[in-house]
């Protein structure tokens, strides 16, 4: 049942986000980003990015297990980005796509689900930038409660929309999720 105060909901249901550093993911082997430490000049504030590729296609993957009361239901992304020096050209299209693994499942056995993308534009060198969501995404696998859900991103150079020819730099990624429960008990 819902918890409530004055018939109001303390742990409403609904939308809920999940924030994943890129400090958290792990590079894939084939093809992985460059992991990227930042001090900016002025104020020395520290950043750490995966810088990916403008020709390349280049993966990350990390890993969440939801709280049970999220809905197993499909899931939206946001990136946070940056790129470096570049006069023209500021447009970056990034992809995110997942797979559910349950108790007792091949840690091989299912691939990931289809990808979805967004696209967006920077412009000012060193400014960080939020993309829109991303459209709804199904993860394979058929996710369940206390299952682990893997992730995978990557910035997509070949896309119309991705025209910076510097590595973009990934900053996190904002995952929306969905619950149906006030509590993970």
């Amino acid at each position: 049942t819902d918890i409530t105060l004055n018939s109001v909901s303390i742990v409403p249901f609904g939308v809920h986000h999940a924030w994943i550093p890129a400090y958290s993911m792990i590079p894939r082997t084939t093809n992985g980003p460059q992991s990227n430490t930042i001090e900016t000049t002025t104020n020395k504030v520290m950043w750490k990015t995966l810088n990916f590729d403008p020709t390349v296609n280049e993966h990350a993957q990390f890993w969440i297990s939801f709280p049970k009361s999220y809905n197993n239901g499909t899931v939206s992304a946001q990136f946070y980005w940056s790129h470096a020096n570049t006069t023209t050209n500021f447009g970056s299209t990034w992809s995110i796509q997942a797979v559910a693994f349950s108790d007792d499942d091949g840690m091989d056995s299912t691939g990931f689900g289809t990808e979805v993308q967004i696209a967006d534009t920077g412009g000012t060198n060193n400014d960080v930038y939020i993309t829109a969501n991303t459209p709804v995404m199904t993860i394979a696998g058929t996710p369940a409660a206390n299952d682990m859900i893997c992730f995978q991103v990557k910035r997509l150079p070949a896309d119309a929309g991705d025209t910076a020819t510097v590595d973009c730099r990934l900053h996190g990624v904002k995952l929306w999720y969905t619950t149906n429960a006030a509590r993970d008990n």
